[in-house]
């Protein structure tokens, strides 16, 4: 991952904080795609946050509703230290929003906001990287984990990525009435938040208004990876444990990823 902030990002944290009353907030960097082909993917993974979190610039402290980016997290050291929330994060594969959660339940105001270009994020090199790694923490499967988030990846899957397949099969087959103007009306849903959500990239080539066509995809990527006991990072290989915490396994059973 790579990074970009201004020299004002800072300044910029601390007088939101001051101004506000909340101390605890993380912040929508904006993200830069490397290819055409990560423009398709990228977006259709990001939609999946608003779908489930709704878009930046709320505040909440309620840990269902709690959504961080660790690529632009501030928070007091002394809430951080009397709450225990990096020791919550030790044993978690999305260990910013599991900081997070942690705070909330514990009667902390979390905020999440947009950056308005402050800081730029290119996080993965190209489409393989993207697929292969941030479907790892984007189900937010951690110890807080319970079917309120399992609801958010259902709707995931039947309001974001199943109606234009089905809009599809219906105009294949003839179909017409409530089925064509429900999902219809869920398909141009879908295509106002990655109209809302284009400002969160540079760049937007020509792929990325393509991206509702992996939503199918992407969308069973996530349940899989939520339900799987067994994730790799960096090269070491994690176990689900009871609980929903993730330890690693053995050093000399870490495979090369």
């Amino acid at each position: 991952m790579r990074m970009y902030a201004a020299r004002l990002l800072v300044f910029s944290l601390l007088a939101h904080a001051e101004r506000t009353g909340i101390s605890t907030f993380s912040v929508a960097t904006r993200q830069q795609l490397s290819s055409l082909a990560e423009a398709l993917l990228h977006p259709s993974l990001l939609t999946t946050l608003v779908y489930r979190f709704g878009i930046p610039g709320k505040v909440t402290r309620n840990r269902h509703q709690v959504l961080a980016n660790g690529q632009c997290f501030i928070s007091p050291r002394e809430t951080l230290l009397k709450t225990d929330a990096f020791r919550a994060a030790q044993l978690s594969l999305c260990e910013d929003v599991t900081i997070a959660r942690r705070l909330a339940e514990c009667g902390e105001a979390i905020g999440f906001y947009e950056s308005d270009g402050l800081a730029r994020v290119r996080m993965y090199q190209g489409y393989c990287e993207t697929w292969r790694n941030w479907p790892r923490s984007l189900p937010t499967r951690d110890q807080f984990f319970s079917w309120r988030e399992a609801t958010g990846l259902l709707e995931v899957l039947l309001v974001q990525s199943l109606p234009l397949p089905l809009l599809s099969i219906a105009y294949a087959v003839g179909t017409s009435g409530w089925v064509v103007a429900f999902n219809l009306t869920l398909s141009l849903t879908g295509l106002g938040v990655l109209m809302g959500i284009a400002r969160a990239y540079e760049w937007r080539p020509w792929t990325y208004w393509f991206s509702p066509l992996l939503d199918l995809p992407v969308a069973l990527r996530l349940i899989t990876s939520a339900l799987r006991r067994r994730q790799v990072w960096r090269g070491r290989v994690y176990v689900r444990r009871a609980g929903g915490t993730f330890e690693p396994v053995d050093s000399s059973k870490t495979i090369i990823q």
